[in-house]
C-alpha cells in the first residue's frame, strides 16, 4: 500500500506563531492518469490534507462545503489533488490566465528557490481553465507581466458531480488532478537526491457559494494567500 502521510507540528495557537505544515509525498510506481477522477490506488490510499478557514484557521467541519488536497509523486512528476464540496459549482472563465479567483477556484503555490519572494502560482477552476504565473513581487504583483509564464509539462483535469453553471440540478462536489513535471520546477532536478528537496508549498480553495468562508488554505496565513512566511513544507521520499 502506498501512504501519503501528513505531520502537522503544533507550536501555539497565536497568529504571530502559527502551526508548522509539513507534507511528507511518497514514491508511486503506479501510472496516475489525468482525468480528474482520483480512482488509482495511490489517491485511494493518500492522506488528506484538510483546508481551514485562511482567515482564522479552523477547520472546515460542514461536508457541504469542505476540501482536502492530496500529493503523490513518481520519477518525473509530483502529482497533486483536490475534492472540494460544493452546493453551486460555476465558472465563466475559458481562456487561460483569466483572473480565476475572481470566482471559484483552486491554487497552489510551489517555491523551490531560496528567495521567498519568488514562486510558481497555479490555479484550477471547475471548468478545468487554468491560470500559472511566477511571482517575483508579492507585495506589489504585475497582473500583466508575470502570467506570461507557462508552466511547461503542467496537465491538469476536472471531475464535476453536478453541472456547471446550472442551478435546476443538484451539485456535489468536483474533483481537480494534476500533474507537474519536476524538471519544470527545479531545471536541474535529480530523482536521486529527491530527499534533500524541501520545497514550500501552499494549497488553497476559492469557495463563492456564501454558505461559509470564502478563502480556505492548507497552511493558513491568516491574511491575502501571497504570505510565503505562512507556507508549509513539501518532502519527498
Amino acid at each position: 500500500m502506498i501512504l501519503i502521510i501528513v505531520c502537522i507540528i503544533l507550536s501555539s495557537g497565536f497568529l504571530m506563531d502559527p502551526p508548522v505544515f509539513i507534507v511528507i509525498s511518497t514514491l508511486t510506481e503506479e501510472e496516475i492518469h489525468i482525468d480528474g477522477y482520483l480512482n488509482e490506488t495511490a489517491w485511494q490510499s493518500a492522506q488528506q490534507l484538510p483546508l481551514s478557514n485562511n482567515l482564522d484557521g479552523t477547520r472546515i467541519r460542514e461536508t457541504l462545503f469542505s476540501s482536502y488536497a492530496m500529493t503523490c509523486h513518481d520519477r518525473d512528476n509530483l502529482y497533486i489533488a483536490f475534492v472540494n464540496h460544493d452546493q453551486h459549482i460555476f465558472s465563466s472563465f475559458r481562456n487561460r490566465d483569466e483572473f480565476l479567483w475572481e470566482e471559484e477556484a483552486v491554487e497552489v503555490f510551489i517555491d523551490t528557490d531560496e528567495i521567498p519572494s519568488t514562486y510558481i502560482e497555479l490555479e484550477v477552476s471547475p471548468r478545468n481553465v487554468v491560470f500559472d504565473s511566477f511571482i517575483t513581487d508579492t507585495a506589489k504583483i504585475d497582473l500583466v507581466v508575470t502570467p506570461g509564464f507557462d508552466l511547461e509539462g503542467w496537465r491538469t483535469a476536472v471531475s464535476v458531480h453536478g453541472t456547471v453553471n446550472d442551478n435546476s440540478d443538484h451539485d456535489s462536489l468536483w474533483t481537480v488532478e494534476m500533474a507537474i513535471p519536476f524538471t519544470s520546477l527545479e531545471p536541474d532536478f535529480k530523482m536521486e537526491r529527491i530527499t534533500e528537496y524541501h520545497w514550500r508549498i501552499n494549497f488553497y480553495r476559492i469557495d463563492r457559494d456564501d454558505l461559509g468562508p470564502t478563502n480556505y488554505a492548507w497552511s493558513p496565513t491568516y491574511r491575502r494567500f501571497h504570505t510565503p512566511s505562512k507556507f508549509g513544507t513539501i518532502l519527498f521520499r
